[in-house]
């Protein structure tokens, strides 16, 4: 940080040290909060997909009337979907919020200085 002479202080640069610290620790757990939340997220969306897809599959078409294929046809896409969400939770956000975090940590353990010019 450049700052103009005459106003040096140690105690107000070892506060701005200590407080630019614990907003990027905070910001690090924050993240880390979502990324645990993403991958429950995703585990909950596949079990539902298994659910759907599994019992998609085992209603009998054959005997079924055209509202009741038209619901398992329902059920069907919902497992695809939910099958989607669970891919897009796992390979998409957690890694952006990966990225994030690993960013954040840089933030976190740069080197602060005050120059007085």
């Amino acid at each position: 940080m450049h700052l103009p002479e005459g106003i040096e202080d140690t105690d107000k640069e070892k506060g701005v040290i200590k407080g630019i610290r614990n907003y990027y620790k905070f910001m690090v757990a924050i993240e880390k909060r979502s990324i645990q939340n993403t991958r429950k997220k995703a585990f909950e969306n596949s079990l539902l997909s298994m659910v759907f897809l599994m019992t998609a599959y085992l209603m009998d078409q054959k005997d079924l009337v055209l509202w009741s294929k038209v619901i398992q046809e329902g059920i069907l896409v919902g497992g695809w979907v939910f099958a989607w969400e669970t891919f897009s939770k796992i390979f998409f956000e957690v890694r952006d919020g990966q990225k994030n975090e690993k960013q954040l940590k840089r933030f976190l353990e740069a080197q602060i200085q005050f120059v007085y010019s």
